[in-house]
């Protein structure tokens, strides 16, 4: 331990596991005192789980209260008589079984940080420790609440869906004669509704354009999954009919300032889904977590049980959320992201958080009662990456640029402009009547693009979203040309 962010680290992980009732880390004695319930837990368990956070954990007997500093023994033994602070030299419960699983496709500590950070929050999981240099994770869970194939199948989804888990020799072939049995010809497959809709999305520009969409979109009501295609510019997606429709898709993806076509839209109740690769009793897995034969990754992890956590997210606050741009150095890949995205949203005040690898940076959404931006980025610094606030985003929201046909002098640029400035959500708004161009700075989450276009057609203009066309510009003024 180093700081009191690895205090923190293992405070908060050791003290949701079932069985611990108290934690006491000591940053200055390097110790932690823990009170729980041998019934449920055992000393080699917890220190199992402290191991497979990334610190070196190792049993010093009974302590004594004179050797722990500002440690509060007393305090942490009132709770019941039945609490133990002794560490009996015993197994693991019958219950635990410990694996190593075979992983390839890591290349940096962001890909040990996210499997291990998203299989311990499995229910079932109490330790994982990921090894790159021996390309393997040590794992110990709860055999009666989750399984391996479970685990292979939590650990292959993790973004960016290029590991690969082997198991041990002979557990793969158990694993199928069980499967054989438990999933007879018998057994029916249950059906789920969808609809399919194909989305053109034009004005993608790299992978953070996907990751934005797919993320928003996600986040909808109603939306099972979503595959946006960078090189083919389209979308698939799977929804709930009965609580959202493509037209509403479409536009959802239009207000974030990409073009959008709707191509078909499809029913596909035809989804057969078996019982969930952990235990019998599991709902059937949705649509989300499909296996499916394209691109896209099967993120099984939406589906597993997690351990329960405070839902801090879910206190109101009357202070409006504001939003902050972080520079970040030091992401290599997709799992840096992931890392950041996931621990962030954890911490109270966070409301969201989406990270761009392209551009190195990240936007967040807080509530400035609870966090501030610099607090953001020492939380960033402490997984490792350097981050910086970047002072001059001015918290602007969106930006788009339109083409406004029609405008033929300078009263019509006042004319829009000045009528663009007093809409609520519009921040700035410059019009060129050279290049017929107008670029507005708003509020994305008050007033989209197709609302500003139905201002300026309102006014008795035409207007467009700007082509990313390097010739574009060349082609304002086509009509005025051929006369």
């Amino acid at each position: 331990m180093t700081c009191q962010s690895c205090v923190n680290t293992i405070e908060g992980k050791i003290g949701k596991i079932h069985g611990v009732q108290k934690i006491k880390v000591s940053l200055t004695n390097q110790e932690a005192v823990i009170v729980y319930l041998t019934p449920y837990i055992e000393p080699e368990v917890l220190r199992s789980c402290i191991d497979g956070m990334g610190f070196t954990a190792s049993f010093k007997g009974k302590s004594d209260s004179s050797n722990l500093g500002k440690i509060d023994i007393k305090h942490l033994q009132d709770n019941s008589s039945q609490l133990n602070l002794q560490v009996p030299d015993t197994c693991p419960p019958e219950n635990y079984e410990t694996m190593t699983l075979a992983i390839e496709g890591m290349h940096c500590k962001s890909c040990v940080h996210n499997i291990e950070g998203n299989i311990l929050d499995l229910d079932g999981v109490l330790s994982i420790k990921v090894s790159l240099e021996d390309k393997n994770g040590i794992v110990c869970y709860k055999q009666n609440v989750i399984t391996l194939a479970a685990l292979k199948e939590a650990i292959e989804a993790l973004p960016p869906g290029k590991f690969k888990v082997t198991l041990p020799v002979g557990v793969e072939q158990r694993l199928v004669s069980k499967s054989k049995s438990n999933f007879g010809p018998s057994t029916k497959c249950q059906r789920m509704i969808a609809n399919t809709a194909l989305i053109s999305i034009g004005g993608m520009t790299c992978g953070s354009c996907v990751s934005t969409i797919e993320n928003m979109i996600t986040q909808r009501k109603g939306i099972y999954n979503i595959s946006v295609s960078l090189d083919k510019a389209i979308g698939k997606v799977h929804y709930n009919p009965s609580e959202t429709n493509a037209e509403e898709i479409r536009a959802a993806i239009e207000d974030m300032g990409f073009d959008s076509t709707l191509v078909s839209d499809t029913l596909s109740s035809s989804s057969c889904h078996q019982t969930s690769y952990r235990t019998l009793q599991t709902n059937p897995i949705p649509p989300k977590t499909e296996r499916k034969t394209d691109s896209t990754s099967d993120y099984i992890l939406d589906v597993l049980p997690k351990k329960s956590h405070a839902d801090v997210s879910a206190v109101d606050s009357d202070t409006p959320p504001q939003k902050c741009f972080i520079q970040i150095t030091g992401m290599t890949c997709a799992s840096c992201v992931s890392n950041i995205e996931r621990n962030l949203q954890r911490k109270h005040g966070i409301i969201s958080v989406l990270v761009a690898l392209m551009a190195g940076k990240a936007e967040v959404r807080y509530k400035p009662d609870k966090i501030q931006p610099h607090e953001i980025a020492q939380l960033i610094d402490n997984l490792g990456f350097g981050a910086t606030v970047m002072e001059d985003s001015m918290a602007t929201d969106g930006s788009v640029e339109l083409i406004i046909a029609g405008m033929t002098c300078a009263s019509c640029v006042h004319n829009i402009e000045s009528r663009l400035k007093r809409i609520t959500g519009i921040l700035h708004a410059s019009v060129t009547l050279a290049t017929s161009k107008a670029k507005v700075e708003f509020e994305s989450d008050i007033i989209g693009p197709r609302d500003i276009i139905q201002v300026i057609e309102d006014i008795g203009f035409h207007a467009s979203l700007a082509k990313r066309d390097s010739a574009a510009h060349n082609l304002d003024h086509k009509a005025e040309i051929k006369q």
